[in-house]
């Protein structure tokens, strides 16, 4: 009992020993800062650089150590003076030496490694046009204040915070600060032609006026089908609003580092460009009368998925390498014509209607509107009216049972398309539209399930509708022909 007493004893004596040291390391940093501390309404300014006295700077970035010197033109980077140096970019970086102020002081400091400082994390060099010379060494984050520790010039016994983040505003790639191309700043609307090229499953989407839907979308073999509104419009806004993540190289020579010999898709945007005002002036001392919008082409290759997230891509012949983001890239590489079909279900407008046959469980009745114009004559003149009558099967109805019906057909929508189907049953509704021009629309609704009717249009395409949809557009007939 006595030992395992001794034991317990020397257990806590170590223990305290330990805790004590704690203590005192932590009571020294903190003597060290509280000592110096002094309030934040009258920092102390440490270094006052301005742009005009600065003829290079020197940093790290990505652990290089890189220099960019001041030109009458502008910056370049040392050693490659070609580099497209963003001047505005680089002037960030001078404002942020314009002046520096410190929250807190410390002296007389011993161990830099208590602050980040032996091993900087990054050291900014100033050459001045005097020939002089100020340096910055940048530490660690304090984790309570977030301010930065640093020293100034070669004096490392004395450590400042300062609430700048001159880490994160020194860092990064070199193209962080260059100046590249952009792309093109399109309105969504303006787009008439989307192209993508690619493998497999290849598609266009095309504007036009001649379609239902506006739209038509045509795949790698040529076959063509009235697309979507919805999915167009999306995609107009998907392509109109894409926007170069990174910049990757500006003078590219080796295409299959990025996988741009082969691309993995070609995307190929077809827009009217805006007419500039200095376009207008010229336009209209030439040619008074009204002019059509310019149309323009843009094409974008695209190539491998990077590390970091990004496709690299190329826009049109530039020897740029730029990144876009990979969601939205890979809605295009992902999508197929199929994707676009129109969900709507054909039909032709009652004006433009000569009739519709109905065929429901092996009868057919045929609806038909006439309109006819009638004189009639008033005391001060003749006066035409029109009388719109409704038949099936030649036989007077109700207009609204007629339009509550026929507005029921022109609004079915599919819920899903298919690429291919074989029903297997018959069908149990077909509507058959003749127009006044003799062009004709069929549809049929085949019972698939217990939820769903397959639709067929007459090109043989297919999609699936709801039940209950189909059986309201029965229940509507029902009272038409009752």
């Amino acid at each position: 009992m006595k030992k395992k007493r001794g034991l317990y004893i020397v257990g806590g004596i170590l223990l305290l020993c330990l805790l004590i040291g704690v203590y005192i390391l932590v009571k020294k940093i903190n003597k060290e800062e509280v000592a110096a501390e002094e309030p934040e309404d009258s920092q102390e300014e440490i270094l006052a650089v301005s742009e005009e006295d600065i003829s290079s700077l020197t940093f790290r970035l990505e652990g290089k150590e890189t220099t960019w010197n001041k030109k009458d033109d502008g910056w370049n980077l040392e050693g490659d003076e070609q580099f497209p140096v963003d001047s505005d970019k680089i002037g960030n970086l001078t404002s942020a030496l314009d002046s520096v102020k410190a929250s807190r002081k410390l002296e007389k400091v011993e161990n830099l490694k208590d602050y980040g400082l032996d091993e900087t994390e990054n050291l900014i060099k100033i050459k001045k046009t005097d020939d002089t010379e100020e340096i910055i060494g940048i530490g660690d984050k304090n984790p309570s204040t977030e301010d930065t520790y640093v020293y100034i010039g070669q004096d490392t016994a004395t450590v400042y915070t300062v609430s700048a983040d001159l880490a994160a505003t020194f860092s990064g790639s070199i193209y962080d600060f260059a100046k590249g191309e952009e792309y093109p700043e399109i309105i969504a609307t303006d787009i008439t032609q989307i192209k993508i090229e690619k493998s497999k499953n290849g598609y266009t989407l095309t504007s036009d006026g001649s379609s239902s839907t506006s739209w038509m979308v045509k795949d790698e073999n040529g076959e063509e089908n009235e697309a979507d509104t919805t999915s167009a419009g999306t995609l107009q806004s998907t392509v109109a609003g894409f926007q170069f993540s990174k910049y990757y190289e500006y003078n590219c020579e080796d295409w299959k580092i990025y996988g741009l010999d082969e691309p993995e898709m070609i995307l190929s945007v077809t827009y009217k460009e805006e007419t500039t005002e200095e376009d207008t002036e010229e336009n209209s001392e030439e040619d008074s009368s009204e002019e059509t919008p310019k149309e323009k082409t843009i094409r974008l290759q695209v190539g491998n998925l990077a590390e970091d997230g990004n496709y690299y891509v190329r826009l049109g012949d530039s020897k740029e390498v730029h990144g876009i983001s990979q969601g939205a890239i890979e809605t295009l590489l992902g999508g197929k014509a199929f994707d676009y079909w129109n969900k709507g279900i054909e039909g032709i407008n009652i004006g433009d209607l000569d009739h519709l046959d109905v065929t429901y469980n092996g009868e057919t009745y045929t609806l038909k509107r006439i309109v006819t114009e009638k004189e009639k004559e008033t005391e001060e003149d003749d006066e035409t009216v029109t009388e719109t009558k409704y038949y099936v099967n030649d036989e007077e109805v109700k207009s609204e049972d007629f339009m509550d019906f026929y507005r029921e057909t022109l609004n079915m929508v599919c819920q899903n398309r298919l690429e291919e189907d074989i029903p297997e049953k018959e069908p149990e509704l077909v509507l058959h539209y003749v127009g006044t021009k003799g062009e004709t629309v069929t549809v049929s609704y085949i019972p698939r399930d217990a939820s769903f009717y397959t639709v067929e249009n007459q090109q043989g395409t297919y999609g699936i509708v709801n039940k209950m949809s189909v059986k309201d557009l029965i229940e509507k007939l029902a009272i038409l022909i009752k």
